[in-house]
């Protein structure tokens, strides 16, 4: 577990490579101990940070290679994350098909388990142009997330809640979901990534904003 922290804290700060070695070193050991949690949880951290760093290849292969372990295969809600990363990056990544294929479904579940689960299928409602289907499950997420901390929740709930505004015209509805992710992310991480990402969507947000205010004339809104 400490290699994991370790490891995980360090490609978060960016010596990728360094950090990666340690998460490498944490599933070698996790491994000969038969401690299949950190196994998994190793994988999929490693898997995770090699995609925010850019290397997103190279993170669904290692996320494959978690999924294909047969320590691994058919250990329940624990390995589901693993399954989920792999469909993740998948999703980010263009491969949609492969994301929808292989979203896990594990019946019921709870806590980070479920935001994580149910905030990637409303990204690939989105996808597919289901906006009420991502209202609806994005609106589940923020009925159990009020207490919630956590940037790599809370950046995509709200970049995918603004999403769902822009598309439905309501841009003042998404400026408010891009500042209330801003402000309950931005006092607690160094997760620049997730901020980003944020940002990213407020940036257009504010571009549709503009040519609204292009199309009826009103150059004061323009401005702004």
């Amino acid at each position: 577990r400490a290699l994991n922290v370790l490891g995980t804290s360090l490609m978060s700060l960016g010596d990728v490579d360094e950090g990666a070695a340690h998460l490498r070193e944490a599933i070698a050991l996790a491994t000969s101990e038969s401690c299949f949690p950190e196994l998994i949880a190793s994988y999929v951290n490693l898997a995770d940070n090699l995609h925010q760093a850019g290397r997103s290849q190279e993170a669904r292969e290692t996320a494959h290679e978690g999924n294909e372990r047969p320590e691994i295969i058919g250990t329940g809600r624990q390995s589901a994350w693993l399954e989920l990363i792999e469909a993740e990056i998948a999703l980010d990544t263009g491969d949609w098909a492969f994301a929808e294929r292989h979203m896990p479904n594990h019946g019921a579940v709870a806590g980070t388990t479920f935001v994580n689960f149910a905030l990637r299928r409303a990204e690939l409602a989105l996808i597919r142009g289901e906006s009420e289907k991502a209202r609806e499950l994005l609106e589940d997420v923020e009925a159990v997330s009020t207490d919630l901390q956590e940037p790599q929740f809370l950046g995509v709930l709200g970049a995918l809640r603004a999403e769902v505004e822009r598309r439905a015209g309501e841009i003042e509805l998404a400026r408010r979901a891009i500042q209330a992710a801003l402000d309950r992310i931005e006092t607690c991480t160094d997760d620049v990534v997730r901020l980003a990402r944020v940002a990213a969507v407020g940036v257009v947000v504010e571009a549709d904003a503009a040519q609204r205010a292009r199309d009826l004339g009103d150059e004061e809104a323009e401005r702004r």
